[in-house]
């Protein structure tokens, strides 16, 4: 992935599953009469599965290009 290194990824990716793990941990609380909700479990969802791509695209060396037309 052009602009990030395998070590910025993992970092990144690192980070989404601890917020993750947070969120599990407190994901609703309630302040007297109103009830928040810190996060969209399925947003941070989508930012692990697509770091996990990330890192597993640049752990391999990179991107494959195929049937690209030169410019």
């Amino acid at each position: 992935m052009p602009g990030y290194t395998l070590a910025q990824a993992q970092i990144l990716l690192d980070a989404a599953i601890a917020a993750y793990q947070e969120t599990l941990a407190s994901q609703e609380y309630t302040i007297g009469n109103r009830s928040l909700k810190r996060a969209e479990l399925a947003s941070i969802s989508a930012e692990i599965d697509k770091w996990s791509t990330v890192v597993r695209k640049l752990d391999r060396g990179g991107i494959s290009v195929r049937w690209a037309t030169p410019i």
